[in-house]
């Protein structure tokens, strides 16, 4: 009876966490969307910056054909001496161009063409593009080319903007670095300012940069060096109808699966000690996370808007939930088996959804070259389980796939120390951690393989470690390709 008055109490304080949630939304939300508009330019000043760092460490010149360049010496003086046009001695010529018909003043200033690295042929270059926008000239240099195309004009400004702030390049060496440009030094001890194309950056280098930074709502200004947001920029993006509909199903399954064991008590006397263990672990698990998202809540509603606050909040969140999914899938009753066949496309489109999460930190390698029928809930919490143990205890991990004699394979290897030959045997039971596991994450209940084993015996599979004692764990899975 006791155990279900404190059921019952777990639920009601369930409810009226979320309930309070309820009503500080709307207050979270405004008071979000004025700190969003007040710290916008200090945000946009930090996006800058880590753009600038990005391109320094990501940006390989050969691979823009577009990217504008000056030379210097380490003194800041043109190594093109014939950068700017000299000066002209035929300004006579010039005197009757006003008097000449339209005709005959394009002819004069096709003439003026000719007299490559001249001042005449500058002022005829402007002077052409201004009768026909669309003319097409020949052998321009990149001086002429200001002339004739804004772009360009602007990042030869960006250029000499750099050469009027900084006039000594000695400590330029043949890595790009950043100041108001790109500079790098050859091996003759030549600087390169470079400018690429707004094209080239907003449609390669930035795409990737956004994917790393999961920001989308920016975009590269005028000045293709520095960022600015787009309209109605909001960082935060609420979704609190998902976000507590999930946290709540999580706790009431969890105290259900709690409740359900205490009623079971009397009748399974010899599981008393573990099933107590198990549930100190478990008040240790969730009391941390808990406690940080409440901290860290506390300090934002306190203080505002902090990157480092919120990375911690969701952190704990994402800790937690991971660990209510485990925990229900221990508790899950229905044993069947939901197949699906997935065609080559659609197979690797599923490992691809699988991996994402782990941030390129692990490597797919897929021999399948024909259509598979799995189950995929339950093979998807397996892979993650294993692949999530490979980063966590290895930092890296491969995922290679074979079907051979209508078995398929999987193979998960991480990149650690691997699993004692005496640990080996007693890995896959529910609540044992390896020493190494211990000795590299002291955090864990030792639930995650035992999951697996569970859920691969439900699928009619075997898992095995195929290298005890040895470094770089290799777990391999194989069921078969259900017909």
């Amino acid at each position: 009876m006791k155990q279900k008055i404190s059921l019952i109490i777990f639920i009601l304080g369930l409810v009226l966490v979320i309930f309070s949630f309820t009503l500080r939304e709307s207050y979270e939300k405004e008071m979000y969307q004025l700190y969003i508009n007040q710290q916008k330019d200090s945000l946009v000043k930090g996006w800058t910056k880590s753009w600038q760092d990005y391109l320094v460490q990501n940006y390989k010149q050969e691979s823009d054909s577009n990217v504008i360049t000056v030379k210097v010496d380490r003194n800041g003086k043109l190594v093109d001496k014939s950068f700017f046009p000299t000066k002209s001695k035929s300004e006579s010529d010039w005197k009757q161009f006003n008097s000449l018909s339209k005709v005959n003043q394009k002819k004069f200033l096709e003439s003026q063409l000719e007299k490559k690295g001249s001042w005449d042929k500058a002022l005829a270059v402007k002077r052409l593009y201004s009768l026909d926008g669309s003319y097409q000239f020949k052998e321009l240099s990149l001086y002429e080319m200001t002339l004739v195309d804004q772009k360009i004009k602007e990042s030869v400004s960006l250029i000499f903007t750099q050469l009027k702030n900084k006039s000594d390049f000695s400590n330029i060496e043949n890595r790009y670095t950043f100041d108001d440009v790109l500079m790098i030094a050859d091996k003759d001890g030549v600087v390169s300012l470079s400018v690429p194309s707004l094209n080239y950056l907003t449609k390669t280098m930035f795409q990737a940069f956004r994917s790393d930074a999961n920001v989308t709502e920016i975009e590269l200004s005028t000045n293709p060096f520095n960022i600015q947001v787009k309209q109605g920029f909001n960082p935060f993006k609420f979704n609190s109808v998902r976000e507590k509909t999930l946290m709540g199903l999580g706790f009431v399954l969890l105290f259900l699966a709690v409740g359900l064991y205490l009623l079971e008590l009397k009748n399974k006397r010899l599981e008393v000690l573990k099933k107590v263990s198990f549930l100190n672990q478990l008040v240790h698990e969730v009391k941390t996370p808990i406690t940080g998202i409440r901290l860290n809540s506390e300090l934002l509603l306190k203080h505002g808007h902090d990157e480092e606050l919120i990375t911690a909040l969701m952190k704990s969140s994402k800790r937690l939930n991971d660990f209510f999914e485990d925990i229900v899938l221990i508790n899950k009753v229905d044993k069947s088996l939901n197949l699906s066949r997935l065609s080559l496309s659609e197979f690797q489109d599923y490992l691809d959804e699988i991996v994402s999460e782990f941030k390129n930190k692990v490597v797919i390698t897929n021999f399948i070259q024909d259509s598979v029928n799995i189950d995929k809930g339950r093979l998807r919490v397996v892979l993650r389980n294993l692949l999530k143990n490979a980063i966590r205890y290895g930092k890296r991990g491969t995922l290679k796939t074979e079907l051979s004699d209508n078995i398929l394979k999987f193979q998960v290897q991480d990149e650690g120390p691997g699993i004692d030959l005496n640990d080996s045997g007693k890995i896959f039971e529910e609540f044992y951690r390896a020493t190494s596991a211990k000795n590299t994450s002291p955090d864990g209940l030792g639930i995650g393989l035992s999951i697996v084993k569970n859920l691969v015996t439900q699928m009619n599979g075997e898992i095995e470690l195929k290298n005890p004692g040895k470094e770089h764990a290799l777990f391999e899975l194989r069921v078969k390709n259900e017909s």
